[in-house]
C-alpha cells in the first residue's frame, strides 16, 4: 500500500512542477481573498450604518461572496482554458504533432482545475470578518472587523511579494485600498 501512495505523490509532484503552478496559485489566492475581504468589510460597514439585523448581514454577505466566488471560478476557468489552448496550439505547430494525451496536456488540465478551485474558494475568506462582526456586534465588532480586514489585506500583500520589501509595499497598497473602500462606503451611506 505504501508504494502506490508514494508513486501517486511523485506523479502529482511532477505535474505541478511541470506547470510552474505555485506562483499562479498564489496570485489567484491573493486576488480572490482581496475581493472577498473588501466585499465583506463593505457589507459590514453598510450593515452597521443601516442598523441591519444579523440575519440581513449574513444574507447579504453570503450572497455577495457566492456571487464573487462564481464569477471568480468562471473567470479563472475561461482565462486559463484560453491560455492553455493557445499554448498547446503553439507547441503543436512547433513540434508538428498532436500533444493530446501527453504528460504536458494532463499537467495543464490539472493546473486549470486547481487554479479555478483556488480562485473560487478564496473569496470566502471574507467570512472571517462577518463572523467577528456578528459575534462581538456594535461599534466594537465593527472596529474589530475593520482591523482584521486591514491586517489580512496587508498579509495578502506580503504573500504576494517576491521579497519582504516588495511584499510590505504590496501589503501597504492593499491595506490602503481597503481603507479607501471602507471610507467610500461610510461616506456614501452617511
Amino acid at each position: 500500500m505504501k508504494w502506490p501512495l508514494k508513486r501517486m505523490k511523485y506523479r502529482i509532484g511532477n505535474y505541478l512542477d511541470l506547470a510552474y503552478l505555485i506562483p499562479m496559485l498564489r496570485r489567484y489566492l491573493v486576488l480572490g481573498t482581496f475581493d472577498g475581504l473588501l466585499t465583506s468589510i463593505s457589507v459590514i460597514v453598510a450593515s452597521f450604518l443601516s442598523n441591519a439585523s444579523p440575519h440581513q448581514t449574513i444574507s447579504v454577505t453570503l450572497s455577495a461572496l457566492i456571487g464573487i466566488s462564481a464569477a471568480s471560478a468562471a473567470n479563472a476557468f475561461v482565462v486559463e482554458l484560453q491560455e492553455y489552448k493557445k499554448e498547446i496550439s503553439r507547441l503543436e505547430r512547433q513540434l508538428m504533432k498532436s500533444l493530446k494525451g501527453t504528460f504536458y496536456v494532463r499537467s495543464m488540465e490539472i493546473s486549470i482545475a486547481l487554479l479555478t478551485l483556488v480562485h473560487a474558494m478564496s473569496p470566502f475568506s471574507g467570512l472571517i470578518l462577518m463572523v467577528s462582526y456578528l459575534v462581538i456586534r456594535g461599534i466594537t465588532g465593527l472596529i474589530l472587523s475593520v482591523a482584521i480586514s486591514l491586517i489580512l489585506l496587508f498579509l495578502m500583500g506580503l504573500i504576494y511579494g517576491t521579497e519582504f520589501v516588495s511584499g510590505a509595499k504590496a501589503g501597504f497598497y492593499m491595506a490602503v485600498s481597503g481603507s479607501v473602500a471602507i471610507f467610500l462606503v461610510a461616506f456614501v451611506l452617511r
